[in-house]
């Protein structure tokens, strides 16, 4: 349930590249997010990357510490939108981006992760109808 696997990660670049390449785009404090609705497709309704830009985080182990909140608060927050999607019979490709230059608190990153999801839910209820 609460679970971050291996089939839950976004891996195959031509998927990648069709996200960054047609996938929709919004912001939310300090976070970028694309997004790509897939129709129905069999599998897991919500696939997802992370990313920390190497420019503003040098060190490995600062952009390591960031992903792992990241993923963390995704794996927390993600079933009310994967629910939806599975109900709707959709499924999405979701790339997380980190653009801000101060490194973020746990509470902060879980709380921007879960405006984003369901900004993206609310995206996703548009599209359906």
């Amino acid at each position: 349930m609460y679970t971050f696997k291996k089939a839950d990660r976004l891996r195959d670049k031509k998927l990648i590249d069709l996200l960054f390449s047609e996938g929709h785009k919004m912001r939310e404090g300090g976070f970028v997010a694309f997004w790509l609705p897939l129709g129905s497709a069999s599998g897991n309704g919500l696939q997802t990357m992370v990313s920390v830009s190497k420019k503003k985080f040098r060190h490995a182990a600062q952009r390591n510490y960031i992903r792992r909140l990241m993923r963390e608060a995704i794996r927390k927050n993600k079933n009310p939108l994967v629910a939806f999607l599975e109900s709707c019979g959709m499924k999405c490709s979701l790339a997380l981006i980190f653009t801000a230059d101060e490194k973020p608190t746990a509470a902060g990153t879980e709380a921007k992760i879960i405006l984003l999801l369901r900004r993206l839910e609310a995206e996703y209820e548009k599209l359906t109808g």
